[in-house]
């Protein structure tokens, strides 16, 4: 795996240091701006002047010798030594080559680290079916869902297949097998990456994001032939994400993508990173939904919009609404 300090040049890892120092999430580089940061969700600036173009094209002729192409980005992760992996996200845009940098810590975190509650680490015991986790940008839920695996592991010998763009956090040997797959690396889409991964005997797949329609059904079919789905999703409620599933094929199809997500879906997490009040960091705060008979018969007759009330009633199955959620970070 090709480090940063081996790949990009003293200045570019200067800066992530840097970035790493403050506990910066993400670090943003364009020609003609002081380095930007991202601490506890609001932007700063670094101390260093302004980047000019050539400083810029530089790093990015470092980090990366693919050919992008007129106006295409390029996703790659890095590794800095043995403390921090890098998503990185390179760009065109009117001030030219643009740099976006993800700084992740290296180890996945546990459970427990992650500050996620019990509704949530339930997941981790799911043998069978759906498990979505959804939220914005920059909520957390790559990180959620590698802890989720890593509970799962340590819990029993599994083979995992992760479908990745890009790869994030890299699984030890640990217990049983783990095969990460990245997208543009080791085939070409999440369509493409799923029917492989139906075909290496998997007990658990992991699909960093489903975004079309093809990729939905083959999620549905692999949770519906007995293996574990842990998948993201952009929405901004467990209701939510639902109807984005749905909603992502042609309407003829709603009925029956009702129908398969009633029967295979075990859980879905709403959650967002709060700062915390009068200290630095963030906390997650989390909508927890079980696919109890309930939920299902809900998902089935496409009445999603009544989910939040039955999560308001239902904290006895392993459900939290994100009101009781902050209600008890308040304390």
């Amino acid at each position: 795996m090709k480090t940063a300090r081996s790949a990009c040049t003293s200045a570019f890892v200067e800066l992530v240091e840097q970035a790493g120092d403050l506990g910066a999430s993400d670090l943003h580089l364009f020609a003609g701006l002081r380095p930007v940061v991202r601490v506890d969700g609001a932007l700063g600036e670094l101390d260093p002047p302004a980047l000019d173009t050539a400083r810029v094209d530089a790093m990015v002729a470092e980090l990366s010798d693919r050919d992008r192409g007129q106006g295409a980005s390029i996703d790659l992760a890095l590794s800095l030594d043995d403390d921090l992996r890098l998503r990185v996200h390179i760009y065109d845009s009117v001030r030219g080559l643009a740099i976006a940098v993800r700084l992740l810590p290296a180890r996945i975190p546990t459970i427990d680290e992650c500050g996620l509650p019990p509704e949530v680490a339930d997941l981790s015991h799911v043998e069978r079916g759906l498990v979505v986790i959804c939220g914005v940008t920059g909520s957390g839920k790559s990180t959620t869902i590698a802890a989720l695996v890593e509970q799962a592991r340590a819990d029993r010998a599994l083979h995992v297949v992760t479908i990745e763009d890009p790869i994030e956090y890299l699984y030890d040997s640990g217990h049983g097998i783990v095969s990460q797959r990245e997208i543009g690396r080791h085939a070409p889409g999440f369509a493409a990456a799923l029917r492989d991964a139906l075909r290496a005997d998997p007990d658990v797949v992991v699909v960093g994001e489903l975004r079309d329609a093809e990729s939905i059904e083959l999620a549905l079919v692999a949770a519906e032939t007995g293996h574990v789905v842990f998948t993201s999703v952009h929405a901004g409620s467990t209701a939510g994400a639902v109807d984005r599933l749905v909603h992502a094929l042609p309407s003829s199809r709603w009925d029956c993508v009702r129908a398969q997500i009633a029967a295979v879906l075990e859980g879905a997490v709403y959650q967002e990173l709060l700062p915390l009040p009068n200290r630095p960091g963030r906390v997650v705060a989390s909508e927890v939904l079980r696919a109890t008979p309930a939920v299902r018969q809900l998902i089935r007759e496409g009445k999603s919009h009544q989910l939040l009330s039955v999560i308001e009633v239902s904290r006895d199955a392993g459900m939290r609404s994100f009101a009781d959620s902050m209600a008890r970070l308040r304390g």
